[in-house]
Formats: C-alpha cells, sequence, structure tokens
C-alpha cells in the first residue's frame, strides 16, 4: 500500500490533510481523522507502508 500526503500538490487539492508522521501513525494502527470529519482506523497494523509524495510539485511551491 502507499498513500500521498499534504506534501503532494495533487493530493491537498483533494482535501488529503494528512502529513508523513501522521500516515505512518495510521499504518501502525491508529485512528486518524479523516478529512470529512471521522476517523478511520486500520483492523489491524501493516506490514509494509510507503509515502509517496510528489517532490517535484513541491519543489515548484517553493521556487526551486
Amino acid at each position: 500500500m502507499h498513500i500521498h500526503t499534504s506534501n503532494s500538490f495533487d493530493a491537498y487539492t483533494f482535501g488529503t490533510l494528512s502529513t508523513p508522521e501522521i500516515a505512518y501513525k495510521y499504518a501502525q494502527g491508529e485512528s486518524i481523522p479523516h478529512p470529512t470529519g471521522y476517523d478511520i482506523q486500520l483492523r489491524r497494523p501493516l506490514d509494509f507502508y510507503a509515502v509517496t509524495d510528489h517532490g517535484v510539485s513541491r519543489l515548484a511551491s517553493r521556487g526551486g
């Protein structure tokens, strides 16, 4: 499984508010807030998880 966080411009424009730290907590089985206002939680922690943000958009927003 992979996820994009608010660091990815395209994910942010679709309402993603999670930081990489929050995404990691989710993968460990903790409850996190969903952008629509309720909490989500996995039934069990994941063995493998990857945050795959789009770095080009982030660099462009920094003027780099």
